[in-house]
């Protein structure tokens, strides 16, 4: 059982069913896609996977994958073989503005470029009003260092604004008046 609405929606299905394809086109070339969900104006026109979710204007057109969700106008292009992908975008770009692995448990912002390892990769600067890092149990925490003395970080401060060493610090020679504050770790040890 399908529904099909729309000028030669689904009208080349054979054995495929429970699609729904709504849509001038839409899922014109399915044949044995089973489970298909393709709202829009040739929306998986060409498609001819099972499990897709396509909402948008010529979006997934010509996937042959299984198991996506792409939505916008022309999300995902018109034609590549993706399979577990979630595709946001308003246009045939090939890097969304949100782009997801379900296969690997990977989301990307404005790349489709994920380091192994990672669960998140964004491209572009990030800004966030709040953002809360929490040690759980288990997980290595290597890039927090534990809180430093902030007196002691003001004084670092005005030493290289002044450009003076200050005698109780008996900093050796070698870390006096340098411009990459690499005597700072040295005087943190204090």
């Amino acid at each position: 059982m399908a529904i099909l609405f729309g000028y030669a929606s689904g009208s080349n299905t054979t054995t495929g069913e429970g699609n729904c394809f709504f849509g001038h086109d839409a899922g014109g070339s399915n044949t044995t896609g089973i489970g298909n969900v393709y709202l829009g104006n040739r929306s998986g026109h060409l498609a001819t996977g099972t499990g897709n979710v396509f909402i948008g204007n010529h979006t997934g057109f010509g996937n042959t994958g299984s198991s996506n969700v792409f939505i916008g106008n022309s999300a995902a292009g018109f034609t590549n073989n993706f399979s577990n992908k979630l595709f946001i975008e308003n246009s045939g770009d090939a890097t969304p503005l949100i782009y997801g692995d379900f296969a690997a448990d990977k989301v990307g912002i404005n790349t489709t470029i994920v380091p192994d390892g990672y669960a998140l990769g964004v491209k572009g600067k990030v800004i966030a009003g709040e953002l809360k890092i929490q040690q759980v149990s288990g997980w290595a925490d290597y890039v927090f260092l534990p809180p430093t003395n902030y007196v002691l970080w003001q004084k670092l401060k005005l030493i290289s604004k002044r450009r003076v060493t200050y005698p109780k610090y008996h900093l050796p020679p070698k870390y006096k008046r340098t411009k990459d504050m690499s005597w700072a770790k040295w005087m943190l040890r204090f």
